[in-house]
């Protein structure tokens, strides 16, 4: 019978080296540490440690490891039974069909932003200028870049270290000559007459403060400035809808749960006329599109 794991953090002094075996244990370990799909992560981070595809991994549990496989595999186990976000332990997350670099200085992006950036498509012209306000890993500002591929896209976040990764994604996807990045608060610096945009859009921090708390371990472990939307999630709302007035004649967002109303009497409060609410696949209201 494989061996078994002790809910504590230390491995076991024996040498355990087999795919099978070594799966198992560190399987046991996941479960005990409280992740749910622990049986998948722990394929998903053996294979991304050995560099061969799960199904590998599957049909070849014989297969023995080495010493560096088996310190580099453990160290992987540790790190995500900590709660460690998994896309943080093997470096990417697969957002609108791209591998994205992704690093604890970013949110790691959604599946529900992947909605934001088809009602981008499905509005702009093919020479457009965007603004992506607080583009973290620059998910939706590449993603854009990359589908609409004579765009010019404006990313801009608080965060040097954000911009980095932002940077890099730009670049491993072929689109930094059109995805310039800014350091700055939201449309801070940026003036009518400067420049105008075909679009503003932004996935913003819309958590309440009383809300962080609360939240799964592994979404603590984020930035908190891309989590932390004020007192009731909607501060950065209430600026931006503000500053991108002049700037530009279409703005999209992305709401969190039961925050619709309150961001579209935000957005007319501030002078936009025209809003329109999307849903996502579960039926909730995700993206706002706003027109003065």
């Amino acid at each position: 019978m494989p061996p078994t794991r002790p809910k504590s953090s230390k491995w076991k002094t024996e040498l355990i080296n087999s795919v099978a075996e070594e799966l198992a244990a560190s399987i046991v370990r996941l479960r005990d540490a409280g992740v749910e799909s622990a049986q998948l992560e722990a394929q998903l981070l053996l294979a991304h440690g050995l560099q061969c595809s799960r199904l590998d991994i599957i049909t070849h549990p014989e297969r023995l490891l080495s010493a560096e496989e088996l310190s580099s595999f453990r160290d992987m186990i540790d790190r995500r039974a900590q709660r460690c976000p998994f896309a943080y332990i093997i470096g990417h997350r697969k957002f609108f069909g791209l591998q994205l670099i992704v690093t604890p200085a970013v949110l790691i992006p959604r599946p529900e932003t992947e909605i934001l950036v088809e009602e981008v498509l499905r509005r702009i012209p093919d020479h457009a200028i965007m603004a992506d306000v607080g583009t973290g890993s620059g998910a939706i500002a590449v993603a854009v870049a990359v589908s609409v591929p004579k765009s010019e896209i404006c990313a801009i976040d608080l965060s040097e270290e954000a911009l980095s990764v932002a940077c890099a994604n730009a670049v491993k996807h072929g689109v930094a000559n059109r995805v310039n990045t800014l350091q700055g608060d939201l449309l801070e610096g940026l003036f009518p007459g400067q420049i105008r945009f075909d679009v503003i859009v932004s996935n913003p921090p819309y958590i309440p403060t009383r809300d962080i708390d609360t939240l799964e371990i592994e979404v603590r472990s984020e930035p908190l400035q891309a989590l932390d939307g004020g007192e009731d999630g909607l501060d950065i709302y209430r600026k931006l809808f503000v500053q991108a007035l002049n700037l530009t004649d279409l703005i999209i967002v992305e709401m969190g749960t039961g925050q619709s109303m309150a961001i579209a009497r935000i957005a007319n409060e501030a002078g936009w006329g025209a809003i329109e609410l999307i849903r996502d696949l579960a039926g909730i209201e995700r993206v706002l599109v706003a027109r003065p």
